[in-house]
């Protein structure tokens, strides 16, 4: 499976904080630490911020506290579309934030 995947099933390279430490211009760096401190209500360092993907060794902050990648790392799982997750509540926790994990786990699989 790709590494640019998530244990959820999100395509890290369509997340703003892995696109700007790509492009790793401290502008933008800056620029996204000050909406994120003001979005999470607590103060993010650069270091912090940046995010090769949810299963590089450089992780966004809040990415490092996600039980969902936890539980993955637990079951020594790739994917959440390995298990069952039509019936997890971490899984349907995410469900409330992006409507379309269901369906990307669905896919995942199929392709599996």
């Amino acid at each position: 499976m790709i590494k640019l995947f998530s244990y959820c099933g999100y395509n890290c390279t369509n997340c703003p904080i892995y696109k700007v430490t790509e492009k790793n211009n401290m502008d933008e760096l800056k620029n996204l630490k000050i909406k994120l401190e003001k979005e999470t209500g607590s103060k993010i360092s650069i270091q912090d911020l940046k995010c090769k993907g949810c299963k590089s060794k450089n992780i966004y902050k809040y990415c490092r506290e996600c039980r969902v990648r936890e539980c993955a790392i637990k079951k020594g799982v790739e994917c959440c579309a390995i298990c069952d997750y039509e019936n997890c509540s971490l899984i349907e926790k995410i469900n409330k934030y992006n409507k379309n994990i269901f369906s990307i786990l669905d896919k995942i699989k199929s392709d599996m």
